[in-house]
């Protein structure tokens, strides 16, 4: 879509052009004829100047769907010169996020195309929206001014950082259950995942392995019993900063447990909680859901849901007080509990500090569980 149109100066010269011949007719004062003259030349030179002279296409492509918190992440903008004339100079605007971005684009030749990258703000956790880029050019008198809509846009999720260091091929509850073996429990069949050291090669999915071309094994509906359960803590008086750490702590142990292959559950104490549904997704949908999450504006915790225990249960908060009775009221009956306080004055203030001192905070609740 093509739009041309005067810019604030335009429209106080048009006013000019009007008002001054009106003027000197009225008055008898020739200087004023002159100047309404002189103002509708202006006029026509400025509009005449930015007909035609726009790119023909603009596309903003290669938009990631996500992104990890502070990683420097761009979308690639695409301009395309008219294929039987010479586009100008001109200035492309996105709205990215809360910030207006504007891109120079040099003068081009005919047909040709011109590509830059568009730098995307990763700095904090959440959606980020671009919109689709918009060309505009202003003649050089600033009277004028003719707009384009590109092609593209869309939204990205910024992940919570995901800190690399436990233990692989483990569940991060450390219960010794290797991923991917079969539990003693009938097994009910329930996707496909990608091989892993130390699985079961009679699992191994022979005709998808053949068809994709890497190694795929069975999974069962009993490997995804939760082997870990997180709570994590938004009532509304959480900390800002320390809400972030808590939701980067939660997503590192979540994705450890998938990558393991097995079971995890996100609870939240004031929003509906989560449980992958296709081992595929699971990992994408965890983190754009934490990438959604906030705090909440009200609401009470309630009593938790129980379910099938699971081996390991991990409370995140970021409340001042720490832990309350209610939170811990909530732990009971989901499986070994264990507490991470990331508020003011709490003993976790980084992901690294959080990473070396996990293998502690497990050992400590598998110790607790067999009194």
């Amino acid at each position: 879509m093509t739009a041309s149109g005067l810019t604030r100066p335009g429209w106080g010269v048009a006013a000019v052009a009007v008002a001054a011949p009106a003027g000197g007719y009225l008055l008898g004062y020739a200087e004023l004829l002159l100047i309404g003259v002189a103002a509708v030349l202006a006029l026509a030179v400025a509009g005449i100047s930015v007909y035609g002279a726009l790119p023909a296409a603009a596309d903003l492509d290669q938009l990631p769907a996500r992104a990890q918190r502070h990683t420097p992440t761009s979308g690639r903008l695409v301009v395309r010169a008219p294929s039987r004339r010479r586009s100008r100079a001109c200035t492309v605007h996105l709205q990215v996020g809360d910030a207006l971005a504007a891109v120079t684009v040099p003068a081009l030749a005919a047909g040709r195309d011109w590509s830059g990258p568009v730098p995307l703000p990763t700095g904090r956790r959440g959606v980020v929206t671009v919109s689709a880029p918009r060309l505009s050019l202003v003649d050089a008198l600033g009277l004028c001014r003719r707009e384009r809509i590109g092609q593209g846009g869309g939204s990205m999720c910024v992940h919570p950082v995901v800190a690399a260091g436990l233990p692989a091929g483990r569940s991060p509850a450390g219960d010794g259950h290797p991923a991917g073996q079969p539990s003693p429990a009938g097994l009910t069949h329930w996707g496909l995942r990608d091989y892993q050291p130390g699985d079961d090669l009679r699992r191994v999915h022979w005709p998808s392995s053949a068809h994709t071309g890497r190694l795929l094994v069975r999974q069962f509906e009993q490997d995804l019993q939760p082997g870990l359960t997180l709570l994590i803590d938004n009532r509304p008086d959480a900390d800002p900063d320390g809400f972030e750490l808590a939701l980067d702590v939660a997503a590192t142990l979540a994705v450890a447990c998938l990558s393991a292959g097995a079971g995890c559950e996100v609870r939240f104490t004031a929003a509906p909680g989560w449980r992958p549904a296709n081992p595929a997704t699971a990992r994408a949908g965890l983190l754009d859901l934490l990438s959604r999450t906030a705090v909440a504006t009200s609401g009470q915790l309630t009593p938790a849901r129980r379910g099938g225990a699971a081996a390991l249960a991990v409370a995140v908060t970021a409340r001042p007080e720490g832990a309350d009775p209610a939170l811990l009221a909530h732990l009971s009956g989901l499986g070994r509990p264990v507490l991470v306080h990331t508020g003011p004055a709490a003993a976790v203030t980084s992901l690294a500090g959080f990473t070396a001192a996990w293998p502690r905070l497990a050992a400590t609740a598998r110790s607790r569980a067999r009194r």
